[in-house]
C-alpha cells in the first residue's frame, strides 16, 4: 500500500510538472507574440517621429503624450526600447532624447511610486538613452538619486549607470554623498570601474570627488582613489603627502600605493624602501613588496632582497615576485638561488615555480 501510494504521489508530481511547463511555454509564446506586435507599433510610430525631425519639425505632442500613457507599463517600455534600438545610430538621435526629455521627466515621477524591479528598469533604460544633461541640474537626476533610498543593489547600480551616462558631475557627487550619508555598501570595485565610465568631464569629476577625502567613509574613497588610478596620472604630487598621514585611513593609503604601482613617482620610492624596512606595519609592506617592482634600482632590489626573509609569508612572496619582474638583475637572483639564505632561496623557487620560470 505505501508503495503503491508512493508511486501515485510521484506520477502526480510528475503530471503537475508536466501541465506547468505546457501553460508556462503557452503563456511564454502569447507574451512573446504580443511584445512582437507591440514592438512593432512602437517602430512605426518612432518611424514617423524621426521623418518629422529629418523634415525639420519638432516632435508631435501626440507622442509625447502617447509615451506619458504607455511607458508607465514595463512592458510597454520594455518593448518601446527595443524599437528604439533600431534607430540608435540615427544622427537624428541627439533631437529625439532632447525632445522626449520633458515626457521622461513625468515618467520619473511615476516609476518614484512603483516596486524596486521598475525602478530598477527605468533607470537602466536612461542609461542606455541618457538625457543631455552635462552642463545643467535637471530634476530627473534628483528623481533617479531619490529611487536609491531603500534600493536593492541592482537597482543602486543601475542608477549610478545612467548618472555616469548622464555625465553631470554634481549629480555623481549628490549621488554618493547619499551612499555615504545613508552608510550603504556598493563594491569599491563596481563603483570604481563605473566611475571610469562617466560620459562627462573626468577630471572635473575626479577634482569634485576627491575634495571628500576628509568627510566621506573610508571605503568610498578607495573607489574614488581606484578611479582617478585607472583616468590619470596627474596625481602623483597631490597624493604623496597622504601616504605617510598616519591620520588617514589604512585603506586608502594602501590604494594609493597602488596607484604608484601603475604611474611611476620616482620620489615615492624612498616610501617604498621605508614601508617595506619597518615593522610598523605590516600591510604597508606587503603592498609596497608588490609596488616596487615598478622601481628597478640597486636600492630598491637590495631592500626586497632582504624582505626576501621577513617574517610575513606575504611579504615574502610579493618581494620575491617583484625581484623576479626586475630583469636587470638576474645575477641578485642568481646570487639568492646559490646561497646559503634557506628562507630566501625557498620563496623564490616557490615564486619561480608559480610563474613557470626554472633557474
Amino acid at each position: 500500500m505505501l508503495i503503491d501510494l508512493m508511486l501515485f504521489i510521484y506520477i502526480a508530481i510528475c503530471m503537475l510538472l508536466l501541465v506547468y511547463s505546457l501553460i508556462y511555454t503557452w503563456k511564454s509564446k502569447i507574451i512573446k507574440k504580443k511584445m512582437t506586435k507591440m514592438k512593432q507599433k512602437w517602430k512605426v510610430l518612432l518611424d514617423n517621429e524621426f521623418e518629422n525631425l529629418k523634415n525639420g519639425q519638432h516632435l508631435s505632442k501626440a507622442h509625447m503624450k502617447y509615451l506619458e500613457k504607455k511607458l508607465p507599463s514595463i512592458n510597454q517600455f520594455i518593448a518601446y526600447i527595443s524599437a528604439l534600438d533600431s534607430f540608435k545610430e540615427d544622427k537624428l538621435m541627439p533631437i529625439y532624447l532632447k525632445e522626449r526629455a520633458l515626457s521622461q521627466q513625468y515618467l520619473a515621477y511615476k516609476y518614484l511610486k512603483k516596486d524596486d524591479i521598475s525602478r530598477s528598469f527605468f533607470a537602466y533604460a536612461i542609461s542606455l538613452y541618457p538625457p543631455n544633461a552635462r552642463d545643467e541640474y535637471l530634476p530627473i537626476l534628483e528623481v533617479l538619486i531619490e529611487y536609491m533610498d531603500d534600493a536593492s543593489i541592482t537597482c543602486r547600480e543601475n542608477v549610478l549607470r545612467a548618472l555616469y551616462a548622464i555625465g553631470n558631475v554634481y549629480a555623481i557627487e549628490t549621488a554618493l554623498e547619499f551612499i555615504n550619508n545613508h552608510h550603504l555598501f556598493h563594491h569599491p570595485k563596481l563603483l570604481a570601474d563605473g566611475l571610469a565610465t562617466f560620459q562627462g568631464n573626468k577630471e572635473e569629476l575626479m577634482r569634485c570627488l576627491w575634495k571628500h577625502i576628509n568627510d566621506w567613509d573610508a571605503g568610498l574613497m578607495v573607489s574614488i582613489v581606484n578611479f582617478i588610478a585607472l583616468s590619470s596620472s596627474e596625481y602623483k604630487s597631490i597624493f604623496l603627502p597622504y601616504l605617510t598621514d598616519e591620520s588617514v585611513s589604512l585603506e586608502i593609503r594602501l590604494e594609493i600605493l597602488r596607484y604608484y604601482r601603475k604611474h611611476y613617482y620616482e620620489p615615492v620610492q624612498d616610501i617604498l624602501c621605508s614601508f617595506l624596512t619597518s615593522h610598523s606595519n605590516v600591510n604597508l609592506s606587503i603592498v609596497s613588496a608588490t609596488v616596487l617592482a615598478s622601481y628597478p634600482s640597486k636600492r630598491t632590489t637590495e631592500v626586497l632582497k632582504n624582505a626576501l626573509c621577513h617574517s610575513n609569508w606575504y611579504v615574502r612572496y610579493n618581494a620575491a615576485g617583484s625581484l623576479l619582474k626586475m630583469d636587470h638583475y638576474q645575477d641578485e637572483i642568481n646570487d639568492i638561488l646559490h646561497g646559503n639564505d634557506t628562507y630566501a632561496k625557498e620563496i623564490l623557487i616557490y615564486m619561480m615555480e608559480q610563474e613557470g620560470i626554472y633557474a
